[in-house]
């Protein structure tokens, strides 16, 4: 990105490159990673997550035999950045049949604090994304926390497409629950999305405040869908109020 400056260190780290892990040592350290980094198990003590992260460990192992043994029809693809041997960034894909399509489900996306800024998020999206096209997927989609447009820019810019929001999901933490907001967006995997510029193809075009979630939520509802993002003050201010979304009507 212009303007940005890279010590030797984070040249080097930016060049990382992810791999898929399927062994129950690398699983506990997977969920680590994602525990310290969302919000909803920061209340957690290091022997709590360590404990939940075990757990996590075994289902997702579990998973990983049930596809090899020819079990399930579904595929579950886990992948990490390392750092001197520590994992720094994960994401997983999850693929399955749905309504005729086979989609490809991105989570479980977390980078470590130190190591944010640096490019990880996209590359380890990007190898879940080969894998769901080596799976046969046409669409890949993933979840932003509404109050998150950093986020949503990073995902923007790679290609997918706002096309949902789900209001009131419950987030537990040890303390207590709170309602939140998440974005869907989806990308197509397998031909030229139909609302990329470089189509041609221009609809209708309107601009939200994203802090106002009715109105983008009503547009969504009437057909458009988000593909861009644009700050009117400080582009590190990561407060919706900061961001106009650009909608274009199906």
């Amino acid at each position: 990105m212009s303007g940005d400056h890279f010590s030797s260190r984070e040249v080097e780290m930016h060049n990382f490159e992810p791999v898929e892990i399927s062994t129950k040592e690398d699983l506990v350290d997977f969920w680590l990673c994602v525990m310290k980094n969302h919000e909803q198990w920061l209340s957690f003590d290091d022997d709590q997550r360590e404990a939940a992260a075990k757990i996590c460990a075994s289902d997702s192992f579990f998973e990983i035999q049930l596809v090899a043994n020819g079990r399930i029809q579904d595929k579950f693809h886990y992948f990490v950045i390392k750092n001197n041997g520590s994992i720094i960034a994960t994401c997983k894909a999850d693929i399955e049949d749905f309504r005729g399509q086979r989609v490809a489900y991105i989570t479980a996306l977390s980078v470590d604090e130190d190591s944010r800024g640096r490019g990880l998020a996209p590359k380890i999206i990007h190898a879940c994304e080969k894998a769901a096209q080596e799976e046969g997927c046409e669409v890949a989609s993933l979840d932003v926390d509404c109050d998150n447009p950093i986020s949503l820019v990073t995902n923007l810019k790679e290609g997918y497409r706002l096309v949902k929001m789900n209001s009131s999901v419950l987030v537990k933490t040890s303390a207590n629950k709170k309602e939140s907001s998440f974005f869907v967006l989806e990308k197509l995997l397998t031909r030229q999305d139909d609302f990329d510029p470089k189509s041609g193809k221009i609809g209708e075009l309107s601009e939200v405040n994203l802090a106002d979630k009715e109105t983008v939520n009503k547009h969504l509802k009437d057909g458009y869908v988000g593909i861009d993002i644009k700050n009117i003050g400080d582009p590190k201010d990561n407060s919706p109020e900061n961001w106009i979304l650009i909608l274009e009507k199906k």
